[in-house]
């Protein structure tokens, strides 16, 4: 069900970041337009961040969203291995809408709202007929699948560095074509869309080339539920 055979752009994400979730919409832009193979793996803010909850450097707010998204991140490990990685980009496709479009918190993974998601991507034939929703459901409180979360965190972070954040984006699987971002506030339709991941693919493939990056950003534009 997962056996890629060939991989053009692995993702490493988290449902609760923003940032993360806008470039995975660009991506999903540019797969309209571009045949390319998406692998959707895990980086986990929980797991990245716990020793700067301990010694108060993040906000007990924060940490409540970060467990959050850490437990929204069980339920696509368990997506993953029941129904494949297809239906793990629809899952944080769904789950994106809840957080950033909708503008819900925490409360996104709580059983009720997640059995709503899963029921919405049933209802839409993006998930196998055959699902087992209530177990899907409760993948949110198993840390049996959290090995699953924690290998591929570390696999990410391993590849970009220990001092990144999300997205991750690693071209073709490999350490030296990986890199954190791109940070975006908006993107392009069409192709231009294809143009800007054309050119993201040649600076991350282009040997000796490590970082481009500013700290201003303009704020975020997130198109219509219609269009993503």
């Amino acid at each position: 069900m997962n056996n890629f055979e060939k991989v053009d752009l692995e993702y490493f994400f988290d449902p609760i970041c923003p940032w993360a979730w806008i470039t995975s919409r660009f991506i999903c832009e540019v797969q309209r337009h571009k045949e390319i193979v998406v692998r959707w793996r895990f980086i986990s803010l929980f797991i990245v961040n716990e020793e700067k909850y301990e010694s108060g450097l993040i906000s007990e707010d924060y940490r409540g969203r970060h467990e959050a998204g850490h437990k929204l991140l069980r339920v696509a490990a368990r997506i993953n291995t029941d129904y494949g990685n297809e239906a793990v980009g629809h899952f944080y496709r769904q789950a994106g809408i809840e957080l950033h479009l909708h503008s819900k918190g925490a409360e996104v993974a709580s059983k009720s709202e997640v059995k709503e998601m899963l029921e919405v991507l049933a209802s839409e034939k993006k998930l196998d007929e055959s699902a087992d929703l209530a177990k899907l459901v409760s993948a949110l409180d198993d840390v049996a699948l959290d090995e699953i979360i924690s290998a591929d965190t570390k696999t990410a972070l391993e590849r970009a560095g220990s001092d990144v954040g999300t997205p991750i984006l690693s071209f073709g699987g490999e350490a030296s074509t990986t890199f954190f971002g791109p940070v975006i506030s908006s993107y392009p339709l069409g192709q231009e869309a294809v143009e800007l991941y054309e050119l993201i693919e040649k600076l991350a493939c282009t040997k000796g080339f490590a970082e481009l990056k500013r700290s201003l950003r303009e704020p975020r534009t997130l198109l219509p539920e219609s269009e993503i």
